[in-house]
């Protein structure tokens, strides 16, 4: 059971060894709306009263790796992306560095100067 700072409550129940359940479930149900991601490409979105629509966007991974699962898709997204923080960090770290206001422009930080000033 998780409880957010809001005091919405969340069950969250996580198995890998789960052979006589549906498979990939995952769900999202507030007051609202509901998300519904099964299986390994469909995610459903509904609201009170109405059925659930299929929103579900092309997977451009889809049986691009072996094996062909949902966690072997989302570790390469999740390498792509870390790729992609070290190259912006690598950006930032070649640009020049000046000053103003107190603050170093390529990288956010405070200088000395600018720390003593305020």
């Amino acid at each position: 059971m998780l409880q957010s700072g809001s005091g919405a409550v969340a069950t969250i129940t996580l198995s890998t060894v789960a052979h006589h359940g549906p498979g990939h479930v995952g769900q999202v149900t507030g007051a609202r709306e509901t998300l519904l991601l099964s299986g390994e490409t469909k995610l459903e979105f509904g609201k009170p009263g109405g059925p659930l629509e299929d929103i579900s966007a092309p997977d451009d991974l889809w049986e691009k790796t072996k094996p062909n699962n949902m966690w072997a898709r989302s570790f390469i997204r999740l390498l792509r992306e870390m790729v992609e923080v070290m190259r912006a960090a690598r950006r930032r770290a070649s640009r020049p560095h000046s000053v103003t206001a107190g603050r170093c422009n390529a990288c956010s930080t405070r200088s000395a100067a600018g720390a003593a000033s305020g």
